[in-house]
């Protein structure tokens, strides 16, 4: 499900109700397709997220695990994320656990599509996320992903900058 409507592509008209977790009642307004990359543990893959629902009143995208169980693919969980599995038993998608909610490693064009959102991070997020690696090696780390960030090395330039103090010889 999803309140991005810009994101799905061959929407046909659709009129459902959903009961949600905290009791609540969404109405699905249309449903489509959605074109994703996903992440499956080693590289980032291109499969066709099918019968999406276009729920205006989202916030947060849902990925739902029940339609993906019928179509005979398999998940598994762990403290750290879950991984889905087609017939043949390739990974086809990861998600991170983050909280109580497991954030698929999903994107498009126009940015990330995960649970929690679509924020694109700046380079010293990511430095901090990657346990302070180097800039230069979390930037290459990141394109060798496809992953976007803004690039703001004049900023981390200045931030970083060690000033250097001269001492005179006795």
């Amino acid at each position: 499900m999803s309140g991005n409507r810009e994101w799905i592509e061959s929407l046909r008209p659709c009129s459902r109700d959903f009961k949600i977790n905290n009791g609540s009642i969404i109405k699905a307004e249309a449903i489509g397709e959605v074109r994703v990359k996903a992440f499956n543990g080693f590289e980032w893959i291109d499969p066709i997220l099918r019968n999406v629902l276009d729920v205006p009143t989202l916030k947060v995208n849902l990925f739902s695990i029940s339609p993906i169980v019928e179509k005979g693919l398999k998940m598994s969980f762990n403290k750290f994320g879950c991984r889905v599995f087609d017939a043949n038993g390739n990974c086809c998608a990861t998600a991170v656990k983050r909280g109580k909610l497991f954030e698929m490693q999903f994107k498009i064009e126009s940015g990330s599509f995960l649970a929690g959102g679509q924020k694109q991070f700046g380079l010293k997020e990511w430095h901090q996320r990657l346990a302070h690696q180097n800039f230069q090696q979390v930037r290459s780390v990141l394109k060798r992903f496809n992953i976007n960030f803004k690039d703001n090395e004049d900023e981390l330039y200045i931030l970083f900058r060690r000033k250097t103090t001269s001492f005179s010889v006795l």
